[in-house]
């Protein structure tokens, strides 16, 4: 038994659109979620946080 975790930052509604095949796209996915699990995880990600942290220090340093 194996394991894969598959991370995007689109909605599934949005995966036929990606492939250059619609058919394509809803097939891979269909594909994935069969027994998956899904985690949906809201709220700003981390590294906007630090790269926001990062942007007001530069600005304390110049002035």
């Amino acid at each position: 038994m194996s394991s894969t975790i598959i991370t995007s930052n689109r909605d599934f509604d949005e995966w036929p659109s990606i492939f250059t095949n619609p058919l394509l796209g809803s097939a891979a996915l269909d594909r994935l979620v069969h027994k998956g699990i899904q985690i949906i995880v809201e709220g700003q990600g981390y590294r906007l946080d630090v790269f926001k942290k990062s942007c007001a220090k530069s600005r304390k340093i110049k002035e």
